[in-house]
């Protein structure tokens, strides 16, 4: 009975009967007891759960499996952006003490200005209507069209004059969330929530790619920590970073040093770190693929089991 509940189609079955769950209310008894039930000899009843049992450990070992694996292959992701926007490409590159807290050491050659020296805020505002396009800023998503972006937040405001003008090509960072992630590269021309920050290369020459490459690694994100005025933080095992939403100020930014490669390898690193990230992310796809066919697999087996569909195979 435990599985047989706890199945998918079962559960539709209840929905079925009221409105409640959908409204996240309880379900009442009376509701419940609607529904039929199969019921197998007890003998029967036993052999299917002992069964049942044994698969579902199997599929929840290679969903795990494949969850482990996918968790490796960002840490991998991490790991590769950050040597390639601290080291650059050459392994035989000579170093040099960076003065930076977050990554001891930079290819000699390398300069390390300040970020007011390098970026440029945009401080636009929408007064004039110039834009229609609502943008949103997640750190699992990037920077997207609001009606694209995925789970809750803030609802969009029908007035867009107060909101911030992002253009194609702008680093977006998001001023109470930079130390979880939340900082991408605009592919679109639209506006954004006053809290957001916006910055482009002040030398047409440099490669924004590479800094917002830069403002991805964990490093650097850990370093913000205490800039906001008391930021209370908590890194998972796997390196997530969740925190207590604390604005950093623009002026505090603009301080920051920041490695800076010449513009030519400024883009090589970041020409490399496309092709290599989408490599990356297509192997997170397939595990994560992975997972949900399982997971699908699952729910399947367990209805065809419970209700006779799918033959008992002896223990």
């Amino acid at each position: 009975f435990k599985w047989l509940l706890k199945s998918e189609r079962y559960i539709s079955m209840l929905q079925s009967t009221t409105n409640l769950v959908r409204d996240g209310q309880a379900l009442r008894f009376a509701n419940i007891i609607q529904g039929n039930l199969p019921l197998p000899p007890y003998e029967e009843q036993a052999s299917i759960a002992s069964y049942i049992d044994k698969k579902c450990a199997e599929i929840d070992k290679a969903i795990d499996a494949a969850k482990a694996s996918t968790e490796e292959y960002k840490l991998y992701k991490k790991s590769v952006i950050f040597q390639a926007v601290t080291k650059g490409l050459d392994p035989n590159v000579p170093m040099k003490d960076s003065g930076i807290e977050w990554t001891a050491s930079l290819p000699s050659h390398w300069r390390i200005p300040r970020w007011k020296n390098v970026l440029s805020e945009r401080n636009k505002t929408n007064k004039e209507g110039e834009v229609k396009e609502i943008l949103s800023l997640s750190a699992s998503q990037g920077v997207v069209p609001y009606s694209e972006r995925v789970g809750g937040g803030n609802k969009a405001k029908e007035d867009l004059t107060a909101y911030k003008i992002a253009y194609a090509g702008d680093i977006v960072l998001n001023s109470m969330n930079v130390v979880s992630g939340s900082v991408a590269l605009s592919a679109y021309d639209g506006c954004v929530s006053p809290v957001y920050y916006m910055y482009y290369p002040s030398n047409s020459k440099d490669d924004a790619r590479y800094f917002n490459y830069v403002f991805q690694t964990t490093p650097f994100q850990l370093s913000l920590f205490g800039l906001g005025n008391g930021i209370m933080v908590k890194q998972s095992s796997t390196g997530k970073l969740n925190t207590v939403r604390m604005r950093i100020s623009s002026s505090t930014l603009n301080s920051l040093p920041l490695p800076y490669p010449p513009a030519g390898e400024q883009k090589e690193i970041s020409d490399f770190l496309d092709l290599k990230c989408i490599e990356i992310d297509r192997l997170i796809n397939a595990k994560q693929q992975i997972v949900e066919e399982l997971k699908a697999y699952k729910k399947s087996f367990i209805w065809e089991t419970v209700t006779g569909k799918r033959e008992v195979s002896c223990l």
